[in-house]
């Protein structure tokens, strides 16, 4: 039986969530179940929090970290989408590593970014410690 206990936050690329990007990544929580029998390893699936299609009716569960305007190079509801995975990380860690995908991969630079200076950057005292970012672009 595992003693050890490792959560890795996993973040979904650009019109997923967590429940579609859970079963996407099936063999990758495989890969670390067959790692060690004294680690387990538990995942956690986060959904951005801005809808895929802001002006659409639509109901879906789809997600985004962010809304591009590549004529000025702004993201809108990044600061936001940053927020809600710093939140996660504070109230639900410590997490052992984040693995990204697509704009995921790109939220999980930033914030491993910002981890990694922890009070340089938003003076936020981090008790969590992130051991790991895996970026996975398609």
């Amino acid at each position: 039986m595992p003693t050890n206990v490792h959560k890795i936050l996993m973040l979904h690329g650009h019109g997923q969530s967590a429940d579609i990007f859970k079963p996407k990544t099936r063999y990758v929580r495989e890969v670390f179940r067959t790692l060690s029998n004294e680690i387990e390893f538990e995942f956690r699936y986060l959904s951005g929090v801005l809808p895929a299609y802001p002006d659409d009716k639509d109901t879906t569960d789809k997600k985004v970290w962010g809304y591009g305007e590549p004529e000025n190079d702004k993201i809108n509801g990044l600061e936001r989408s940053i927020q809600h995975i710093l939140d996660t990380l504070d109230q639900n860690g410590p997490f052992s590593g984040i693995i990204g995908f697509s704009s995921g991969a790109a939220m999980t630079a930033i914030v491993t970014s910002m981890l990694e200076k922890r009070n340089a950057v938003c003076g936020i005292p981090w008790k969590v410690i992130s051991n790991f970012p895996a970026l996975i672009s398609g």
